[in-house]
């Protein structure tokens, strides 16, 4: 998942680095990666750096339910 948003990044010519813009909107990047992982078969799971040292640890199960906390 974080290894095909950087491609993305990468293909418009942007460093991976840009990434951290994301550190102020958190619930945006979270929102973009739970549609990724919408059509998962099985759990998914992601260790994502936010830039500051702090490593966030998602995860996502594939429920019925849209809202994971």
């Amino acid at each position: 998942m974080i290894k095909r948003f950087i491609e993305k990044l990468k293909k418009e010519g942007k460093s991976s680095l840009t990434v951290r813009q994301y550190n102020s909107s958190w619930r945006m990047f979270e929102g973009w990666l739970r549609s990724e992982v919408e059509g998962a078969t099985s759990e998914s799971r992601g260790v994502w750096d936010r830039g500051n040292g702090d490593k966030t640890d998602i995860q996502f199960l594939r429920t019925s339910n849209p809202s994971v906390s």
